[in-house]
């Protein structure tokens, strides 16, 4: 079972990334590469989160919404705008890459695009890397 099969958001975005991320961070060899950051979303009005990767490193994405949004969608890009890896659940708590961390094959900035296509209300976003 993967390490957040069992987890179940409650209402506080922070506390529940935080919750979802310890879950599977430490038990697969990760750190936090990022403080927890938070935001409101509206439908159809994406939030941008940015982080420094060197190539080779392989990182994942937590983030959980309030009640209120739905569907939380995320997709990482790369330091040149393209899609490395997309949330492909409808929930509102998306793990990317939920099979395994996603690997950077460029050193950059990427980005972590957060959205909802319905519903809205705050939400919160972590990035974990591999030691």
């Amino acid at each position: 079972m993967r390490c957040f099969g069992g987890f179940q958001p409650r209402t506080d975005p922070t506390k529940d990334v935080l919750r979802l991320a310890t879950m599977c961070g430490p038990s697969n060899g990760m750190r936090a590469l990022s403080g927890i950051s938070t935001g409101k979303l509206l439908p159809g009005q994406p939030a941008e989160h940015s982080f420094s990767v060197a190539a080779g490193d392989c990182f994942r994405v937590f983030a959980v919404g309030s009640p209120a949004i739905r569907d939380l969608d995320v997709e990482i890009l790369d330091r040149r705008g393209r899609k490395l890896a997309a949330d492909a659940l409808d929930d509102r708590w998306p793990v990317v890459g939920p099979a395994g961390p996603v690997c950077a094959v460029d050193t950059g900035r990427f980005r972590a695009v957060v959205s909802t296509p319905e519903g809205g209300g705050d939400y919160a976003v972590q990035i974990w890397v591999l030691k």
